[in-house]
Order: structure tokens, then C-alpha cells, then sequence
């Protein structure tokens, strides 16, 4: 069957080949750099669609030589195995129009970064669609994964990827892959379905997807592709790549944060917030047994319908959001900045504070 330590020396095929085609683009560009707007575009348009099909030739080799050894190791019997297509000639220059904007404003080196990613992907892509072929071709009809790379990839990787084990010709969407993306596409010969590739767990990823789908719907939001990847990053900030500085729900109307009454949490304040309050923070009164993800809901059920609103007991400019969620009041600190307030902290009032004194007066009151 397949094995973790196959599908990593597919990659690193692959990342060899696109750090190849990388390496000269990066010269191409330091000859650019006395030509005016014009002429590096017009380079570019002429150059680059012939380095992209050199190192996508690469990559298909690469890709090509690795299913045959994959076979081979579970399979008999003859195949011809095929090459994949490179990008073609019009998708290249296409990313060069695209970004040679930045040559007429100066920036040469944004559009090399802009490019550094279309260029990897171009030359991945052929890599990627050569084992498409060769899957779509084989006799023995191997089911087939798109495999993230490694033990944290993005949210969208893991939704593409949380598709599991497939049958038939692969059918790659255009919009299966990004920039960057080192993602693979995986034969599996293994007819028993024991597969367990190390470091890919479909269910799990689905699960994920799912939970994060099934909360959007719960909260009476309709449940779209970017919606959904946004609330995965929330609610699992430490496994994705491309994770949030600040979880969505406490930055977006969208995702349930009444921006008509506070102002998005910053970073700075989430930081602050986890660095004192969140499980082992340097404060007195932590979430204790919360993730990351429950304290974000906290503020946000506290932000959208506080049972009480007051005053704080020594700054005059901070006013307290309480809410008691599960017997445990929790209080979200706020302050006027600009025109609307601001939250400045979050965390669990100890039964001695004066914060809990004015919440206990207050249900005595009421």
C-alpha cells in the first residue's frame, strides 16, 4: 500500500522541481532590472512561459518515474505511464499581465513575489496532472486522495483533502490547488481499504469541516465554502497554516459580532486577553478548561447580549458586560475609543473582586 514515506518523496520531488523553476525566475528578474516597464514585461511575456514548461517538464518526469516505482511495488503487470500537461502559453502570460502593475509603480519585487507563487503552481500542477493521467489510464483502477503535505496544512487544503479515498478518473477542479500549495494527488493499489497514510485522517478532517458547517447553520448563517473555512480556523487555531490573528466571530458582523456596537477585537487585545486569562495566564483569573475557540464565544455572548452593564468600580471609562453562561459569570471589559467601545479585556471574576461585587449587587437589586 501506500506509504507516508511514498507520498513524501513525491513531494519532495515536486518542491525540487518548482524550487528549480523558482531559482530562475529569480534571475530572470535581476536582468530586469535596467529595462524599463515595457521592456521587462514584454521579457516576461516572451521568457517565462518557456521556464515554466522547462521545470514543468520536470516535475512530470519527477511524477511520472514515481508512479512506475509506486506501481511496481503493488502491483504486476506492464502500464505505460504518460507525462501531464504544463500550463499553457496563455495562462503564463496571463500571470504576467496580471501582476506588471507593479512594474509600472516602481515594485518590481512584488511581482516577483506574485509570481514566485503562480510559477510554483504552474509547475506543481504538471507534476499533480501527470499522476491524474496515470491514474485515469491504469487498468488495475487505483482509488486515489488529494494528500496534504504535511502535519499542518491550510483550511482549505484540509476541506479538499477531507474528500478521502476516491474511484475513477480524477476530476481536479481548477480551483483544487493555490499558490504555494504542495498538496498531492495519490494512487492507492490496496483494494481492502487498510490504508492508514500517516498524518491523514479524512474523517477527522471532515468532521471538522462539518462541526464548523453545522454551527454556521445553527446560528442561522447559510453556510458558504468561505464561511465555513473561516469558522474552522476559529475554532482550531493551532492546526492551520493559515490561522487567524483574531477568530472571525470577534471581528465580523458575518460571523455574529454586532460591529454596529463594538469594534472589532484587535489583535493586540486577543493577545492580551490570552496572555493573562486564558488557561494558565499570568492573571488570577483565567478560563480555566477553555480553549481559545470557547473564550472567543464568551466575549462574543457577552458582546451581542450582556445580562448587565456597568460601570467599573475604579476606571471611570471602562464599562463591564457581564454574562453567566453555565453558573460561571464571565465579564468583557470595555472602552470608549473612537465611536464605538472597544474591548479592552475578558476573563472570569473571582468571587472577592470588586467586579463580582457590583455584579452580585446588581442581581440583588434587580
Amino acid at each position: 500500500m501506500t506509504t507516508r514515506a511514498a507520498v513524501d518523496l513525491l513531494v519532495g520531488h515536486q518542491d525540487s522541481a518548482a524550487a528549480g523553476a523558482l531559482s530562475d525566475l529569480e534571475d530572470l528578474f535581476e536582468r530586469l532590472q535596467s529595462l524599463s516597464p515595457d521592456e521587462a514585461r514584454d521579457v516576461l511575456l516572451s521568457a517565462l512561459p518557456v521556464l515554466v514548461e522547462e521545470h514543468g517538464n520536470v516535475a512530470a518526469v519527477y511524477a511520472e518515474q514515481w508512479y512506475a516505482d509506486a506501481r511496481a511495488a503493488q502491483v504486476s503487470g506492464r502500464f505505460q505511464t504518460r507525462l501531464g500537461q504544463n500550463a499553457s502559453r496563455e495562462q503564463v502570460q496571463r500571470a504576467v499581465r496580471r501582476t506588471a502593475g507593479h512594474l509600472y509603480e516602481g515594485a518590481p519585487d512584488a511581482m516577483l513575489a506574485a509570481l514566485r507563487g503562480s510559477v510554483q503552481k504552474f509547475v506543481t500542477d504538471t507534476g499533480r496532472d501527470t499522476i491524474r493521467r496515470n491514474i485515469a489510464a491504469d487498468p488495475e483502477r487505483p482509488r486515489w486522495a488529494i494528500i496534504p503535505s504535511g502535519s499542518k496544512s491550510c483550511a482549505f487544503c484540509e476541506m479538499i483533502a477531507s474528500r478521502g479515498w476516491m474511484e475513477g478518473a480524477p476530476n481536479l477542479e481548477s480551483g483544487s490547488f493555490h499558490p504555494d500549495c504542495n498538496c498531492q494527488v495519490v494512487p492507492e493499489w490496496d483494494k481492502s481499504r487498510r490504508n492508514r497514510i500517516a498524518g491523514y485522517d479524512p474523517d477527522a478532517m471532515y468532521g471538522r469541516y462539518t462541526a464548523a458547517r453545522d454551527e454556521l447553520a445553527a446560528e442561522g448563517t447559510t453556510p458558504d465554502a468561505k464561511l465555513i473555512l473561516s469558522r474552522m480556523r476559529d475554532m482550531h487555531p493551532d492546526r492551520y497554516t493559515d490561522g487567524h490573528a483574531v477568530p472571525a466571530i470577534l471581528r465580523e458582523d458575518v460571523h455574529g459580532w454586532p460591529t454596529d456596537k463594538l469594534q472589532p477585537v484587535t489583535p493586540g487585545r486577543w493577545r492580551h486577553i490570552l496572555k493573562r486569562h486564558a488557561p494558565g495566564g499570568t492573571a488570577h483569573d483565567t478560563f480555566e478548561g477553555m480553549t481559545e475557540y470557547e473564550i472567543a464565544k464568551v466575549i462574543r455572548a457577552a458582546a451581542i447580549s450582556p445580562e448587565a452593564v456597568l460601570p467599573h468600580a475604579v476606571f471611570s471609562d471602562i464599562e463591564n458586560r457581564y454574562i453567566e453562561l453555565d453558573d460561571v459569570v464571565y465579564v468583557v471589559g470595555t472602552k470608549v475609543d473612537g465611536k464605538l467601545p472597544q474591548v479592552r479585556t475578558a476573563f472570569p471574576p473571582n468571587d472577592e473582586s470588586p467586579i463580582m461585587e457590583a455584579w452580585q449587587s446588581w442581581k440583588h437589586e434587580k
